[in-house]
């Protein structure tokens, strides 16, 4: 899961600047992480991303709702995830 929180991390700060807009890898990364380890694992690697890189960013009151955010996403993913998994 700390691979997984860096790449995470390394995908956001990668696209800070903003040569593309609204561009955000992080939120694929942890949809995979999610759809192959579970939503427990999506959760805690969400949370410690936004973290981290808030940390490095700029923590605020926005950094709350950024969690819950990806914890409503990650819930969300979880419950297509039968869908993604029956594919054999």
């Amino acid at each position: 899961l700390a691979l997984l929180t860096a790449l995470a991390c390394v995908g956001r700060w990668g696209f800070v600047l903003p040569v593309l807009p609204n561009v955000q890898p992080m939120t694929t990364i942890l949809l995979l992480i999610t759809l192959h380890f579970g939503v427990f694992d999506g959760m805690i690697v969400s949370v410690l991303s936004v973290l981290i890189t808030n940390m490095l960013l700029g923590m605020g009151p926005w950094t709350l709702h950024q969690i819950l955010t990806y914890i409503i996403i990650m819930a969300l993913t979880g419950l297509l995830q039968p869908l993604y998994t029956s594919r054999d």
